[in-house]
């Protein structure tokens, strides 16, 4: 659903205001993160990765240590 080259309006179109923001010092954009719902990995989250242009340039899907 999610590709390459969206702005963040049409991201947050698709998926709702996302539940945390970051700005990392070593990426050119926000980084967006979506929480998963999924009660066999609690800690499922989708990150969305924008460039200097405000669009989409990766995503990724992690599981947080919940150790």
């Amino acid at each position: 659903m999610i590709r390459p080259g969206m702005t963040m309006a049409q991201v947050q179109q698709a998926l709702g205001s996302p539940d945390q923001t970051n700005h990392y010092a070593d990426q050119l954009g926000p980084t967006w993160r979506y929480h998963v719902m999924n009660a066999s990995f609690p800690g499922t989250y989708f990150s969305i990765n924008f460039g200097a242009d405000g669009k989409v340039a990766s995503d990724n899907q992690n599981v947080a240590d919940m150790g």
